[in-house]
Formats: structure tokens, sequence, C-alpha cells
């Protein structure tokens, strides 16, 4: 479990939204409900009669993600009965990867044994720094020694793989603590790491902050010298990284979020939640009420459907896939464009884009301005 050639292009994956929080962090534009008693059976059956109504594939599910939001706002004896729904009215493969994202500070010891009881055999715990005063600036609602210790739990209570997402270059954001979070985390050993760069999104207290010059973004320099940091630093740990903003030891890829990477079929199961299945997209509705509503009325909560042409088949393995380290294959890009091969070219001149046997990567200068790169590399495909 975990290694890139585990994810088969033909097994698609299976992501349950639960967009409700606790609290809501000072940087997230994710559309969640901030509240302390989410209305749980309700949701838990709304996603029971969703599923119920979608297409079985044929060949099961080789992934499952829970993410949000919090999912564990919910509890984790109602996460443990959403999964056996779910398990009850889709296949999946043998082994399958059953992720759950989750804030240490909402989460117990037995919190974890039920959910590894319950089937869950990957943690992604929403770390984001190892420094109180930097937790508390974020809004975040867990301390370090919350993080340290859901992380040991979680080894006891026998995940087979436990993650950590961390964040930096936030507004005051300093190498030296930055190097500091990096040190302590690597001491617990995680098997995944998820390393992102801070970004300001509209409607955040942070960019309310910068606009009113309560706060200062953190420059570029020092964004790209703590990208450095990161690398090198993981490196030295035996870390490898397998796309732009993750890494992990060997065998322990996020198989889920490879497989949307890569532009494989994924269904989404709740408020907010993205699906692609067979040449088709669709997005359900933000709002976690009107969703709930949607899906009583009707079995169905998708709005926006449409299908994927060629055109857009190709950029969205563009967009996925030049985040990866294995990069695109070369027989997936368009032929006779003389604008889009032209750009390719001067980008791979420039050592923003390299070759690797049949694929096409970034390169050593466009890794750590690889949204820029992937930008221009869409850009030159639009017509």
């Amino acid at each position: 479990m975990g290694s890139p050639a585990d994810c088969q292009p033909e097994i698609p994956g299976l992501y349950v939204s639960v967009p409700f929080c606790r609290g809501k962090c000072r940087y997230c534009a994710i559309p969640t409900r901030a509240t302390a008693l989410p209305p749980a059976e309700r949701y838990r059956d709304a996603l029971k009669r969703e599923a119920a109504a979608a297409r079985r594939p044929s060949s099961g599910f080789g992934s499952i993600y829970f993410g949000g939001g919090t999912p564990l706002t919910l509890s984790a004896a109602v996460l443990g009965r959403i999964l056996e729904d779910i398990r009850g009215i889709f296949p999946l493969v043998e082994g399958a990867e059953v992720t759950l994202e989750a804030n240490p500070g909402v989460l117990g010891r037995g919190d974890l044994e039920l959910l590894a009881a319950a089937g869950f055999n990957r943690l992604s715990l929403g770390v984001q720094s190892l420094d109180d005063e930097e937790l508390s600036f974020l809004g975040r609602i867990h301390t370090s020694g919350d993080a340290l210790q859901a992380a040991s739990w979680a080894r006891s209570a026998g995940f087979r793989q436990v993650g950590v997402d961390l964040i930096y270059g936030f507004p005051g954001h300093t190498i030296h603590r930055w190097r500091r979070t990096l040190d302590r985390v690597l001491s617990f050993d995680p098997d995944h790491l998820s390393i992102y760069a801070f970004t300001l999104e509209p409607g955040t207290y942070f960019q309310t902050a910068v606009r009113e010059g309560r706060a200062r973004l953190t420059g570029e320099a020092v964004i790209l010298a703590m990208d450095k940091a990161a690398r090198e630093r993981l490196a030295k740990a035996g870390y490898e990284y397998y796309e732009i903003s993750n890494a992990a030891r060997s065998g322990a890829v996020c198989l889920h979020n490879l497989r949307i990477w890569r532009g494989g079929d994924v269904l989404g199961l709740g408020a907010a939640a993205h699906s692609l299945v067979s040449g088709r997209r669709w997005r359900n509705i933000a709002d976690a009420g009107a969703y709930m509503k949607a899906v009583e009325e009707t079995g169905s909560g998708a709005v926006g459907t449409h299908l994927v042409d060629r055109e857009g088949e190709i950029l969205e393995r563009l967009l996925g896939g030049l985040r990866l380290d294995e990069g695109i294959p070369f027989s997936i890009l368009p032929n006779g464009d003389e604008r889009f091969e032209e750009s390719i070219h001067s980008l791979v001149t420039d050592g923003f884009l390299e070759t690797a046997g049949g694929n096409i990567r970034l390169g050593p200068r466009g890794r750590p301005v690889a949204d820029s790169v992937i930008l221009e590399v869409a850009a030159a495909l639009a017509p």
C-alpha cells in the first residue's frame, strides 16, 4: 500500500466531504460551517442517499478519503458508521487506502482506536506548525503538545500510515522557526508530509489584515529559502518528494491524491465535493444545509455537470500531472501545435521543464515557481 505503482488508473477513488469545523482558521477559504453541534445523523443520511443513487464502479474503489472541514466534528462514532454505510453500498478493492483528515485539537486516544477498528488505515494530521505562538496566530485550536500526542496515539491505535500537513511562509514566519518545526516533526518519524506555502485567500482574516496593514506578506526570497530548507532536511531524513508539496517514505505516498493528479476517476460525496467519472465532471452544492435538502428531495446534490472534451482532458492532465515528480507522458500532449511546441521548447531550454524518458516534468528552475510554469503551459495550450 502506498507506492506509485499501486495507483492503477482503471481503479477509481471516493472522496467524502465533511464541511464542518469547530472554528475557522485565519488562512482558510474552504466553504465550511463553523459549529460545535453539526447535524451529524442528517448529514450521514444525506451521504448514504447520495451514495445509493450513484453508479457503482465494477472494479471497486481503491481509495476513500474523508476530508473537510474537520471530519471529526461529526464524532468518531458517526464517521465509523458512515464508512460502514459506504462499505455496504460500494465494493472496495482488497487493502483499499482509507484516509481521514484530522485536527489534533479534537482528537482523543479513544477516537483513534475506534476509527482504526472501523477500517480507517491512514491518518493525515493537520499539524501546520509545532510552535504554539504560530498556531494561535494561524487560528488553530490545538497546541504543539496536542499534535505530538495525537501522532503517538495514532501509532499505537494501529494506523498503517500517519502523515502530517505543514504550512510555511505565512505573515511573520521566519526560517529559524520553520527549521525548528521541521526538526520537531521529523522527530516522531511521520510516513508522509504535505508541506504547503501560504496563499493569501480571498475572504479570509489574513486578507483583511494585509489590506489594513496589520500583517505583512513574507517575501519571495524567504519563501524560496524555506522550500529549499524543507527539501534538504527531508532528503537527509530519507523522504522523497513525489509531488510539488508532498514527500513520503518509500511505500507511503497518498494513493488517493496521486489518482487525482494523474487524472483518474474520483466520485465525490457531500457538500462541495467534486467528481470526475467516465469523462463527466460535476460539483455538489457547497452549502451543507442546501446540499442536505437537495439530496433529501432528489437523491443528488450535484450542480454544474459537464462533459470533459479532449482539450479539457489535456488541460486537466497538465494542471495535475506537472505537479508530480514523474511528470506527464509526451503522448498526451497535442501534436502539430506550433505555438505550444515553441513554448515547451523554451521552458525546457531555460530549465523550467525537463524531459525524463517519455515524460516531461518540472525542471530545477521550475519547481520553486511551479504554479507560474504550469499556468504558462496552460496558456500556450489555450486557443
